[in-house]
């Protein structure tokens, strides 16, 4: 029985075959040392590409007032202005769904700024509906919950 170690982890994961390939060329092209490393930075490269993609989509029905917003990767600071930005256009008054469905990770800065957003966006007499389970099941901590969240 023959076992194809690179077709299968290309088939299952094709970055995890370039950080594979990379490291093995290096190794075989220069030492041990120098293929670990180059495997390490396309490692970190990566990471970096994971922990920065964040794709928001917004959707608005000005003639209902309800605004969908679409989020999708990871919710970092690195992208916080971005994140930012897209809630403040949300007009007061509006409803404001939240999809967190492809959300993969939003960290402390995001989270803050979405629950000071949440709340400034009420007290101006719009309506917040965001599932505050997902919030919690991706930050992991227990975090401010308005007193009407749906």
């Amino acid at each position: 029985m023959k076992v194809d170690f690179a077709t299968d982890l290309w088939r299952q994961d094709r970055i995890e075959a370039l950080v594979f390939g990379v490291t093995f060329a290096g190794v075989v092209g220069f030492d041990l040392l120098t293929g670990i490393l180059l495997g390490i930075g396309v490692s970190l490269a990566r990471l970096v590409y994971t922990f920065s993609h964040l794709d928001i989509r917004v959707e608005k029905d000005e003639a209902s007032g309800v605004a969908h917003v679409f989020l999708d990767g990871a919710a970092t600071f690195i992208r916080l202005p971005r994140f930012a930005g897209v809630f403040e256009k949300i007009p007061a008054g509006y409803d404001a769904h939240i999809h967190l469905s492809g959300l993969t990770y939003i960290d402390h800065a995001c989270l803050t700024m979405l629950m000071d957003w949440g709340e400034n966006f009420e007290a101006a007499g719009g309506r917040l509906h965001l599932d505050w389970d997902v919030v919690h099941r991706l930050f992991e901590e227990k975090a401010w919950r308005p007193a009407n969240a749906t």
